[in-house]
């Protein structure tokens, strides 16, 4: 390790006794997921059966097994990798900048082959690719490129603190291992069924509010109230609503309850 990052590290270990907020790490969002799932598990009495075989108080048992994969991730970053396996980023770049290149060579063999043919001229051409120029570099850039090296990234360990190094499938096996990868394919399948429901619906509604009908300006105006109201103003009217310290909804059925109560009594 870095002689900066040992005396950074230094620095961190002092401050850790009396720092008041979850300090900054590499396995910060990871820290938080655990503590969050500590409290629900202890809360929850989630592990009274586990804990008891252990023959641990309960919330012990839950902060030791929510510890293991930030501890896990902690030695892998602390953990040196061989130099070999340290990835060298010169033959990607070369490689993208070689598939970047074979697009522009193509054109321009095409354009001096059916210059005849088709009466281009280099003007119109060199015209024609400095307008598109803006979206060519916004691809290559923000688009084409880091989608090559993300691909890249998937096969290394890279914590941006020390260099990537090659894992192989590593990273794979490890995704297919975490409990939340199945919500996340749930999440994902919902996501591309809701996408097209939600359209066939929309475009069902569209017909229905094209017909000529008694209350048509109605059930329109009900339709599209909720695209043109602000979300505040909107949220604070359910909230108005459904507030259950002092909602209209909460006051109303209260009174109804009360007026009831009070002709039976009387």
């Amino acid at each position: 390790m870095p002689a900066s990052f040992r005396k950074a590290f230094a620095v961190y270990k002092e401050m850790m006794p009396h720092t008041l907020y979850r300090p900054v790490t590499p396995v910060g969002q990871l820290l938080w997921v655990q503590h969050v799932k500590a409290y629900e598990s202890a809360v929850g009495h989630a592990s009274r059966t586990e804990s008891a075989a252990a023959r641990m108080d309960e919330i012990e048992y839950c902060l030791a097994e929510a510890q293991k994969p930030v501890q896990r991730m902690l030695d892998e970053l602390l953990t040196p990798l061989p130099e070999a396996t340290r990835v060298n980023w010169t033959p990607y770049f070369v490689g993208y900048g070689g598939i970047v290149v074979i697009p522009f060579v193509a054109m321009f063999v095409t354009y001096r082959r059916r210059k005849k043919l088709y009466a281009y001229k280099p003007g119109e051409v060199g015209a024609a690719i400095m307008f598109a120029s803006p979206w060519l570099i916004g691809f290559i850039v923000f688009v084409g490129g880091p989608i090559l090296f993300s691909i890249v990234f998937a096969f290394t360990r890279f914590d941006v603190l020390s260099p990537a190094h090659y894992v192989g499938v590593d990273n794979f096996r490890q995704l297919w291992m975490d409990p939340l990868f199945g919500q996340t394919l749930f999440n994902t399948g919902f996501m591309l069924l809701r996408v097209p429901l939600t359209m066939a619906a929309s475009l069902g509604i569209a017909m229905l509010l094209n017909h000529a009908i008694r209350g048509i300006g109605f059930y329109r105006t009900a339709c599209y109230m909720p695209a043109i109201v602000p979300a505040v103003a909107s949220a604070l009217l359910w909230w108005w609503i459904l507030n259950p310290s002092g909602g209209f909804l909460i006051s109303a059925w209260r009174g109804c309850l009360i007026r009831g109560c009070w002709r039976r009594f009387i």
